[in-house]
C-alpha cells in the first residue's frame, strides 16, 4: 500500500522520478525537494520554484514525459483540451499546489485508476529513440539505492548501440556505474547473428563482464526469426521492450511500469532462459576454488591462436627470466609456487605452430622509457605487484621478437590504440580475457560463433596494422633505440 502526501509525490512515483532528478534541474537542494514531495512545505502559487517545476515535467529529456502529462491531465480535466502547451502549464501548475485529498492507494491499482493498466508510457521511434529510452531505463537503476535485478534479451541488430561513437561513450559509462554498485545483470546473447557483427556486441560487452556482476547465457538454436525483438527488465520495475522494423526508421521502443506488462516480459525471459546454456565463465583468480577450476579450462590449442594486450604477458618470457623476477620480489613459498603452476599452465598458449601477437605501441614505448614495470596479470594473483627492472623487461621482449626472426609462423604486431581488456583467442577452442587494472576477474568463451565472431576481428585489425610494425627486424631496432 502506498499513502501519498502531495500531488507531487503522486507524479514522482507514477513516473519513477527522483528527487535527486528533479533538485539537478532545478540547481536546488534534495531536501527542499522532499519537504514538497512530504507535504512539509506544501507547493502554492508564490513558491520560488513552481515554474521551473512545471518545466521539469514538460520538458524533462526532450520533452519524454509530456504525453505522460497529457493522458494524467486529461483524465483529471475530461472537458479540456491539452494539445497546447500553455494550457498544459496552466492545468499542471493547478494540479501542483492543489492540495491533495488524503487516499491510500495501492501500487498495482495506480494505473487502473487513472486508467494506466496497459498504458504505454513513452513510445519512441527509430535508433535515436532507442537510444534515447535506453539512457531512460539505465538511469532508472542508477537512481535506485538497493542493487537490483536487471534481465537483458536482445534479437535486433546492434545499430542503434554501435552507429553513434558518443552515445557508445555514454552508455558504457552508465553501465560500469551501474555494474561497480552492485547491480546484478542476467543477459541472453542472442548468437545467431552475422560474424561481424556478433563479434562486435560482445566485445562490447566483454570488458563489463570483468565486474563479476554479469551472468550470461546464449540460446542455442540457430534459426533465422519471423521478427526481432528487445526487452530489458529491471525486475518489478521498469521494461524497455522493441523490434526491429523493415528499416532503422521502423525501429520502435516503449517504457511500460504496469504489473500485467513488466509480469508477461518476465515470464518471456525466463522461458527462454530455460533452453539457454551458459556463454561466459567467470573466474575470480584470488579465489583458490576459482583458480583450480580455472586452470583446468586451459587446455593445449590444435590450431591457430591471437593474443592481444597492452605488453606481452609474464608467461611469454622464458622461464628462467620469469623465476628470476619472482625471486627479487620474496615472495612466500605458496604463492611463489601458484605463479609457477599458472606459468607453466599458460605455456600451453604459446606451443601453437601458428600464433600472432598484438601490442599497444604507445604502452610499450612508456614501458621502455621507465626504470621499472610492474607485470598486472601476475601481480593480481599475489598481495603484492610483481615488479621487473627496464633490464628485465627488455630481455622480456627482446626474447619475443629473437623468436619471430626464427620463426616465420610467429608474428608480432605494435597497434597504434590502447588496448582495453586483454586477449587470448584459441581458434576453435576458446576466448581468455582479461584486465588486471580493472579487476581480478577472468573470462573464459567457448562458444563456437563467439569465437569465430572475435577471430574475425582480429584478422581484420591485424590486416590493418601497417607493414612497419609488423617487421621483427625494424621493431627491434626501435626498441634498441628506445632503451639507450
Amino acid at each position: 500500500m502506498k499513502t501519498y502526501s502531495s500531488n507531487l509525490g503522486y507524479l514522482m512515483n507514477v513516473f519513477n522520478i527522483s528527487g535527486k532528478q528533479i533538485s539537478q534541474y532545478l540547481n536546488i537542494d534534495n531536501s527542499l525537494v522532499s519537504k514538497w514531495k512530504n507535504g512539509q512545505r506544501p507547493l502554492t502559487i508564490n513558491t520560488a520554484h513552481l515554474h521551473n517545476l512545471v518545466n521539469f515535467f514538460l520538458e524533462y529529456k526532450n520533452g519524454i514525459l509530456l504525453k505522460k502529462v497529457q493522458e494524467l491531465l486529461s483524465d483529471l480535466y475530461p472537458n479540456e483540451n491539452f494539445n497546447s502547451v500553455p494550457v498544459l502549464t496552466n492545468y499542471l501548475t493547478d494540479f501542483l499546489i492543489s492540495p491533495f485529498t488524503p487516499k491510500t492507494y495501492n501500487n498495482k491499482n495506480d494505473y487502473i485508476e487513472y486508467k494506466e493498466n496497459n498504458y504505454t508510457y513513452f513510445n519512441f521511434q527509430g535508433n535515436e529513440g532507442r537510444r534515447e529510452s535506453v539512457l531512460f531505463f539505465l538511469d532508472q537503476i542508477l537512481n535506485e539505492k538497493e542493487p537490483q535485478e536487471i534481465l537483458l534479451i536482445s534479437q535486433e541488430d546492434m545499430s542503434w548501440l554501435t552507429e553513434d561513437p558518443e552515445f557508445l561513450k555514454i552508455w558504457k559509462n552508465k553501465l560500469q556505474k551501474i555494474l561497480w554498485s552492485s547491480h546484478k545483470i542476467n543477459i541472453i546473447h542472442w548468437v545467431d547473428r552475422s560474424t561481424q557483427n556478433l563479434g562486435t556486441i560482445v566485445l562490447q560487452w566483454l570488458p563489463l563482464y570483468l565486474s563479476g556482476n554479469i551472468t550470461s547465457y546464449y540460446f542455442p538454436k540457430y534459426s533465422d526469426l519471423n521478427y526481432n525483438s528487445t526487452i530489458f527488465i529491471i525486475k518489478n520495475k521498469l521494461v524497455l521492450m522493441g523490434m526491429e522494423g523493415a528499416t532503422q526508421k521502423d525501429r520502435y521502443s516503449s517504457l511500460f511500469f504496469d504489473y500485467p506488462t513488466l509480469n508477461h516480459s518476465t515470464w518471456i525471459f525466463n522461458n527462454l532462459l530455460e533452453k539457454c546454456k551458459p556463454l561466459v565463465k567467470i573466474f575470480n583468480s584470488k579465489n583458490k576454488t576459482d583458480f583450480k577450476k580455472m586452470t583446468s579450462e586451459i587446455k593445449e590449442p590444435p590450431g591457430e591462436t591471437l593474443y592481444l594486450a597492452n605488453f606481452p604477458g609474464f608467461y611469454t618470457m622464458p622461464l628462467p627470466l620469469f623465476i628470476e623476477i619472482l625471486e627479487a620480489n620474496n615472495l612466500d613459498k605458496e604463492t611463489y609456487e601458484k605463479c609457477l603452476i599458472l606459468y607453466k599452465k599458460m605455456q600451453v598458449f604459446i606451443s601453437t605452430k601458428k600464433r600472432k601477437e598484438i601490442f599497444s605501441k604507445d604502452s610499450v614505448k612508456k614501458i621502455f622509457s621507465s626504470d621499472s614495470y610492474i607485470y598486472k596479470d601476475i601481480s593480481m594473483l599475489c598481495d603484492s605487484p610483481i615488479k621487473a627492472t627496464k633490464d628485465q623487461v627488455f630481455a622480456h621482449f627482446d626474447f619475443l621478437l629473437n623468436k619471430v626472426l626464427e620463426n616465420e609462423n610467429y608474428q608480432i604486431a605494435l597497434l597504434d590504440e590502447k588496448i582495453n581488456i586483454d586477449m587470448f583467442i584459441s581458434v576453435d577452442e576458446y576466448v581468455f580475457s582479461w584486465n588486471p587494472k580493472v579487476s581480478t576477474f577472468i573470462s573464459i568463451l567457448t562458444e563456437p560463433n563467439i569465437i569465430e565472431a572475435f577471430h574475425y576481428d582480429c584478422l581484420n585489425l591485424w590486416q590493418n596494422i601497417p607493414t612497419v610494425d609488423k617487421d621483427a627486424f625494424l621493431l627491434k631496432t626501435r626498441m634498441e633505440n628506445l632503451v639507450k
